[in-house]
């Protein structure tokens, strides 16, 4: 059953997971562009108002509206690529409710970005081998890394409506990493409750390195 609230506000210890998710990437990325769709003004106020982004920093985050949300996450995507700019190289391109992609993760991809035999770089664990599919047992997830080359491409594709199937038209590079942050999203209240023991854990792990 789908989560009846807004899930930008939703709040996991204290913190609403959109700002979990805009922390974890603005860090490496110059310019962050927040594309929101149902109450757009609401997730308007919600950053402006808090006080817990990462230092506080409004200057590289652009929110805008994407009128046609419910067309599903492509439009958004499209929305988005559309205003990163010349000067970028790369796109991170991560669904708001992915609030725990670790660090680590994007530093690996970044380096990875420099093959340029690929166009798409995606993040995979490996799951437990009772979990495997067809002798692959990975999973890919998110943050989805594109190189910038490929925007014009994908913004003039007007037959596809699904994100990865429009990914699945590039060459593709799996990026394996130890993050079950890439495979974590929030859609109701277990996986929310999940979210809350996952905090707990990395919380935890923290304290016992400090130690």
């Amino acid at each position: 059953m789908r989560m009846n609230k807004w899930k930008p506000q939703v709040k996991i210890n204290g913190i609403p997971m959109i700002i979990y998710s805009i922390n974890s990437m603005i860090q490496f990325c110059e310019k962050l562009i927040l594309v929101g769709g149902f109450n757009y003004s609401e997730l308007n106020e919600l950053i402006k108002n808090n006080s817990d982004l990462i230092n506080g920093n409004l200057e590289n985050i652009i929110v805008i509206e994407n009128k046609k949300y419910l067309s599903g996450m492509l439009s958004s995507v499209k929305c988005g690529i559309s205003l990163s700019g010349k000067s970028a190289d790369g796109i991170f391109i991560l669904p708001g409710d992915m609030p725990f992609v670790s660090a680590k993760t994007f530093v690996n991809m970044i380096l990875q970005f420099s093959d340029d035999k690929y166009d798409v770089f995606l993040p995979a664990v490996l799951l437990n081998s009772s979990e495997g599919n067809n002798g692959k047992p990975i999973k890919k997830g998110h943050p989805v890394l594109i190189n910038s080359e490929i925007v014009k491409t994908i913004l003039e594709d007007e037959q596809e409506v699904n994100f990865r199937n429009i990914l699945k038209k590039f060459r593709q590079k799996i990026c394996m990493v130890e993050d079950e942050g890439v495979c974590l999203d929030i859609d109701n209240n277990i996986d929310l409750a999940i979210a809350a023991g996952y905090f707990e854990k990395k919380i935890l792990k923290k304290e016992a390195l400090i130690d």
